[in-house]
């Protein structure tokens, strides 16, 4: 789990290593890391550092460990007199365990990290119990087996998912404790730049979030090198978000989809996430950002969800009315005739030409409620009231045009509206990855209970 730090340490420049500065790196995961200073980087000019952007800062922790802060942006500099100057540092990651003083060098073949209900999404059972009378006396016994590494050959690396434990002596008279853990590793042949890697891993993330059907959250992150023919471990600290309160409410009987549910082929699923995010990342992140945006109004979700409908459609279905070559003589015709009005007017219309030929909202959803007609009518009775309740609604609150106002969905009631746009999209992204239909519709079915539970309590 990614806790709260304080550490304590000395801190310097790559390119001035003999002016070291006592400080403390804090990090909380929800507020990201600072660098407190007591001193300053630069003699010259001690109670405000010069440079107020650091590509690296180097550090020795009091316990011994190599620190490099990357992204060091100045947040504040002060000094008293009398006394002695303080600078605090915004910091961007931090890698424990490393010293690292080029952009270059920012890169590993192994990364591994732990998400929040994956052990639950996961559905393994490590640990037995037994209980019998031997001698008239009872015998209770639990055990714990390891589970077997998941290994999944994927097109430019290697997913491996990995079981660990830890032991708790507790005491001799209470208690024995044992906890277990599983981890993801993300193996390549060669060093990969860590800004590459957080995308599969942001993706990974997305996949099982879906599948848990709530937010999750990255709880541990590393690196992992070879030095001197031995592996070495780097903890990765940057702000993120652990959502414990949701962790703690998830419940595998409550999710969408399970790691059971791909385990013949998980290969052909994770491969279809990952291959279609070149075409689908935008209506990825537009679905997405709904989940892990806390607290967002009815109205951003709304929007963002039908903005996530249309990518979909703008980037898997044709988005053109008439063939090229008809509205190429249209535009022909058109353009002729605005050159007939007077010239100060004729760009606005220059600019609607080039829009003509592309297919409406009411249009584009027509088709996309169409294909996934199975979806759509698992989630509405009135396909068409919903299709116009969606168009006005989106025009409305884009444009705030009060023609059309009275047809808009009421911001009381725009969650709702949101929510079966939101199933909708969970039913085709579940159709993208390549479930078959009873499990779409299913898992359609478990999401909406999940939505109805949360809006109730």
């Amino acid at each position: 789990m990614i806790e709260s730090r304080d550490i304590p340490g000395y801190w310097w420049l790559p390119d001035n290593p003999d002016q070291r500065v006592p400080g403390n790196l804090l990090y909380s995961p929800l507020e990201g890391l600072t660098l407190s200073l007591n001193g300053a980087f630069h003699e010259e000019n001690k109670y405000r550092d010069p440079e107020y952007y650091h590509n690296f800062i180097l550090g020795f922790s009091q316990n011994g460990k190599n620190i490099t802060l990357q992204g060091c942006f100045l947040k504040s500099g002060t000094q008293s007199f009398p006394g002695y100057p303080q600078s605090s540092y915004v910091i961007k990651v931090a890698f424990l365990g490393i010293h690292i003083t080029n952009e270059r060098d920012v890169k590993f073949k192994e990364y591994i990290f732990r998400l929040g209900a994956l052990e639950e999404w996961l559905g393994i059972r490590p640990f037995k119990d037994k209980s019998e009378h031997v001698d008239e006396k009872s015998i209770y016994t639990i055990s714990y087996e390891l589970p077997e590494p998941i290994i999944i050959e994927l097109d430019n690396f290697k997913m491996e998912i990995n079981y660990g434990y830890t032991m708790g002596l507790g005491d001799e008279w209470r208690e024995k404790r044992i906890e277990t853990y599983a981890s993801i590793c993300i193996k390549y042949d060669t060093d990969v730049p860590l800004d590459e890697v957080f995308n599969v891993i942001n993706l990974t993330r997305n996949f099982i979030s879906l599948g848990v059907g709530e937010r999750i959250g990255i709880i541990q992150f590393e690196a992992r090198f070879s030095e001197f023919g031995k592996k070495e471990d780097v903890e990765l600290l940057y702000r993120t978000s652990v959502y414990q309160d949701e962790l703690d409410s998830i419940r595998f009987w409550r999710m969408v989809f399970r790691y059971n549910n791909i385990s013949d082929n998980p290969k052909l699923y994770l491969k279809n996430w990952f291959d279609k995010s070149a075409t689908l990342g935008p209506v990825y992140d537009l679905f997405f950002a709904t989940f892990y945006i806390p607290n967002i109004y009815s109205l951003h979700e709304f929007l963002s969800l039908a903005q996530a409908l249309e990518a979909y459609h703008s980037r898997t279905f044709n988005n053109e009315v008439l063939q090229q070559v008809e509205f190429t003589t249209l535009k022909h015709n058109i353009i002729k005739e605005i050159k007939q009005i007077p010239e100060e007017y004729q760009s606005h219309f220059y600019s609607k030409v080039r829009y003509m030929n592309k297919k409406n909202l009411r249009d584009k959803l027509d088709e996309l409620f169409s294909k996934y007609s199975f979806i759509v009518n698992q989630v509405v009775n009135d396909v068409h009231q919903f299709r116009e309740e969606i168009a006005d609604t989106r025009n409305y609150y884009t444009h705030y045009d009060e023609k059309i106002k009275d047809k808009a969905t009421d911001i009381k009631f725009l969650s709702i509206l949101a929510q079966k746009i939101r199933f909708i999209l969970l039913g085709i992204l579940l159709y993208e990855i390549g479930f078959e239909k009873d499990l779409i519709l299913t898992g359609i079915e478990v999401y909406k209970s999940k939505w109805e539970i949360t809006r109730v309590t």
